[in-house]
């Protein structure tokens, strides 16, 4: 592909999660537009991340960024994060912002005071380059822009460009449920009671069993470890469990 489009409506997320989807887009071989669509999208809390990161940044009418400080959630429920992260978190998308020529210090706001803009405010203030209706509208924008890649300034073709759709996989559908955060606390809460009551009542194995499953799945949504090693993990939980 000559660019890559991502189409954005996401209430936010797992932090290692965003942190590795900015990355990959920072790095990219090809440019990369983030756009925020259909009307009524959101890109809320780690969503600004992902916004800020691309070379070019478009909105569509009635969509909205911002809200991107980051909170801890546990068995207690949500609570915001301490200073130490907060500062840091804010230090990081103005670094973002700045490597893909967006207003940093509005950047910052997002994370620090929790600013939320829409369309118009945020082409104004620098956080996106292009308000857009649509897609075909969008790409007539942005055919003749430069930007810059590795150091190397490219220039984008994108009249009339072929659209080729990256579509959710089932497998998508699977790990994006698990990785919500209310989904993998739930999960958490559920597994531990299940292992309490399962070694309080003996004999049962239903209790313990669920709760195994559970709490594999909950560490497996909060990001602690990957596809593989939950692979692993099941089996040799289940060969414990016959055992």
């Amino acid at each position: 592909a000559d660019a890559i489009l991502i189409e954005l409506d996401t209430p936010g997320g797992l932090v290692e999660s965003t942190l590795k989807i900015t990355e990959a887009i920072m790095n990219s071989k090809v440019p990369v537009i983030t756009y925020v669509t259909p009307r009524g999208a959101i890109a809320a809390s780690a969503g600004s991340f992902i916004l800020v990161s691309g070379n070019i940044a478009a909105m569509t009418p009635g969509t909205t960024i911002g809200a991107a400080m980051p909170v801890s959630i546990g068995i207690s429920g949500r609570k915001p994060a301490d200073n130490k992260t907060v500062k840091f978190f804010a230090g990081h998308i103005a670094s973002i912002a700045n490597s893909s020529g967006k207003n940093e210090t509005q950047a910052k706001l997002f994370v620090t005071e929790n600013a939320v803009l829409n369309a118009d405010k945020a082409l104004q203030r620098g956080i996106i380059d292009i308000i857009a209706n649509d897609e075909s509208e969008l790409l007539r924008m942005v055919d003749g822009r430069e930007v810059s890649i590795g150091g190397t300034n490219i220039t984008m073709r994108t009249w009339n460009a072929s659209l080729y759709h990256k579509r959710e996989s089932a497998r998508s559908s699977l790990l994006k449920l698990l990785g919500n955060p209310q989904i993998a606390v739930i999960l958490l809460i559920v597994g531990l009671y299940g292992l309490i009551f399962g070694f309080m009542s003996p004999g049962t194995y239903v209790p313990e069993m669920i709760g195994a499953i559970c709490l594999v799945l909950s560490l497996y949504g909060m990001g602690l470890f990957t596809v593989n090693m939950f692979g692993v993990l099941l089996i040799i939980i289940a060969v414990i469990l016959f055992i």
